[in-house]
């Protein structure tokens, strides 16, 4: 019979063929450097309670129960550890969080700062790879999940990850003066940039930055500090959960359609209401068939807004400023108010996307400047993405 520590190297050793196929599919291989983080820091240390994604019954995990769960916690999927009902906190796919590892191409004695430290096991696993010689500072908004994940550094043996209660987004606490970083790195999805994090990069350093496209869908960005900016090096599709406590943007969050036919006061204004369609192959998920023209209107059209729709769940809207106005894109349909000036201007929305190739946010370039200084006039195939913090110029 197998040994507990035997019955775990079993785990791992199936969980990275399952990784692999992940790799493959992209063209990659899972580096040396990784393979050994992987194996080196236990992925079953750092759950203590836990539900899948495809049940709603939590899970204790205890030295007593641990050999009852190791099938689950070694899966290559992504579970809850944390849902206080506002707040909600995942350990990610195992396969998609050592890609992230990989893009960041970490060296022996880097400096690294995370924003959600969630269970600790992405800081403890860069942990590794930057060495004794390096240092991971992670801070984590939840003060239950902060306590544990630095629980679970220190039984993994780490003494170079340093996690502390606190949000990534606030610089009031006084406890900034860390030096600057090679690498920074988010765990969880966000509309803007934070101010102070353009202030943590080293020139020539890395940003991993996780930007939420308004109405759905995650951008996983790479960036690297270059003078006054970010600029973005590569990028792939991503679902994390959303930013809390000072990073959380409601204002680019969807909003209700009844809320937005009461603003505006277009509800008794219908013009006509068409069969449309936003192409894709995924009939019935209106998020996953209009990612490509909604990520384009977030980042070109200052007009766009995300709706949450009762008919389709989703949905999204162009409104005019003066509010004279109103398309709705619902799923299969498109729902003109106010004149028929709205549908024209939609058309010629559609039209200079078609043109342009089809761009999306993952094929666009990026350059994200903190607010008020993007440095020249933008070309006519630049557009800028304002937020409250950062600005992000986007380019065809």
């Amino acid at each position: 019979m197998l040994t507990s520590n035997e019955t775990v190297i079993l785990h791992q050793q199936q969980l990275l063929a399952a990784m692999q196929e992940f790799f493959v599919r992209r063209d990659q291989v899972i580096s040396d450097s990784v393979r050994q983080a992987f194996l080196a820091t236990p992925r079953h240390l750092f759950v203590d309670s836990y539900k899948t994604f495809a049940a709603s019954d939590w899970h204790e995990v205890n030295s007593d129960n641990i050999g009852g769960h190791l099938a689950v916690l070694y899966r290559d999927e992504g579970l809850g550890i944390f849902d206080d009902g506002v707040r909600v906190s995942t350990i990610s796919r195992p396969a998609f969080a050592l890609y992230m590892l990989q893009m960041l191409n970490l060296e022996r004695g880097m400096r690294v700062f995370e924003i959600g430290a969630g269970s600790g096991w992405n800081a403890a696993l860069i942990g590794r790879l930057v060495g004794p010689e390096g240092f991971v500072e992670s801070v984590e908004v939840i003060p239950e999940l902060a306590a544990r994940a630095q629980q679970s550094v220190s039984r993994a043996g780490l003494s170079n990850v340093r996690i502390r209660c606190a949000d990534g987004a606030d610089n009031s606490d006084g406890r900034d003066g860390q030096g600057l970083f090679d690498r920074v790195v988010f765990t969880t999805g966000a509309y803007d940039l934070p101010a102070i994090v353009h202030g943590k990069i080293r020139e020539g350093g890395l940003l991993q930055f996780i930007l939420k496209c308004p109405g759905g869908g995650d951008v996983l960005l790479l960036l690297r500090r270059q003078l006054n900016s970010l600029v973005a090096l590569d990028s792939m599709p991503c679902e994390f959960v959303p930013m809390t406590g000072q990073g959380r943007r409601e204002e680019n969050e969807p909003m209700p359609t009844e809320n937005l036919l009461n603003k505006t006061g277009l509800r008794e204004k219908l013009v006509f209401a068409r069969s449309y369609s936003y192409g894709g192959r995924h009939a019935n998920n209106f998020i996953e068939r209009t990612f490509p023209i909604r990520s384009f209107l977030a980042a070109t059209e200052p007009n766009f807004r995300p709706l949450l729709d009762p008919e389709c769940g989703s949905a999204f809207a162009i409104l005019s400023e003066s509010n004279d106005w109103l398309i709705i894109a619902r799923n299969r349909q498109a729902v003109c108010y106010g004149t028929s000036t709205g549908w024209d201007y939609f058309m010629h929305l559609m039209h200079r996307w078609v043109d342009l190739g089809m761009p999306t946010m993952l094929s666009m370039d990026l350059g994200a400047y903190l607010s008020g200084q993007v440095p020249t006039v933008l070309g006519e195939r630049q557009w800028l993405m304002r937020r409250r913090e950062t600005d992000f110029v986007w380019s065809v």
